[in-house]
């Protein structure tokens, strides 16, 4: 099984890469890095396996060194507003592609954009899906197909390492699921 998986672990990624994940599962958890290895792969290839075939050949065509364009980072609930307390939605996020366009941006990175209770910038995350402040799951698929029709290229920051207090696992843990204290990793001398 193990060696199934190198294999298809060489078709997607770069030695380099490899070792860089390796060396992170074995940082975030020596005794188990192996597992958390694995099961890193495993998600990244049933993610390129489901991924939609128009995404697939877009990435196909893409120039290698595409990501040596510029990027423009944006949290999308101030982008494109005067910043007096009025926030935007992803629906206003596909008004401003025009803009960046014009600027000649093709990359951009979405900055968190989770259900959160912002107590970080959106980095404490209290659930995966996009804020309903923001429009919602059906507010960011349209703008993901505006962007994508146009060939923006869009790189969204996904706090997975971070939760809320407020976040479904915390919670849980809280009320005595030792289980999800494998979801965590505790600092000693921090509470």
């Amino acid at each position: 099984k193990t060696e199934k998986l190198e294999t298809q672990i060489g078709k997607i990624a770069s030695p380099k890469d490899i070792r860089a994940v390796w060396n992170m599962c074995r940082e975030i958890h020596p005794e188990k890095s192996e597992q958390i290895f694995q099961s890193f792969w495993n998600n990244v290839i049933t993610a390129k396996s489901t991924q939609p075939a128009e995404i697939t050949k877009r990435n196909a065509e893409l120039d290698e060194n595409w990501f040596h364009e510029p990027f423009y980072y944006l949290y999308p609930q101030y982008f494109g507003t005067s910043g007096q307390g009025i926030e935007a939605s992803f629906d206003d996020l596909i008004n401003q592609l025009d803009y960046l366009e014009e600027l000649g941006i093709r990359n951009l990175y979405i900055l968190p954009h989770y259900e959160s209770p912002m107590a970080d910038g959106g980095y404490d995350v209290s659930a995966y899906q996009p804020r309903e402040s923001l429009g919602g799951e059906k507010a960011y698929q349209r703008f993901m197909e505006a962007a994508n029709k146009r060939g923006f290229r869009v790189v969204t920051d996904a706090p997975f390492n971070h939760t809320s207090v407020e976040h479904q696992w915390f919670r849980e843990l809280k009320e005595g699921d030792s289980e999800k204290s494998e979801f965590y990793v505790r600092v000693d001398g921090r509470e």
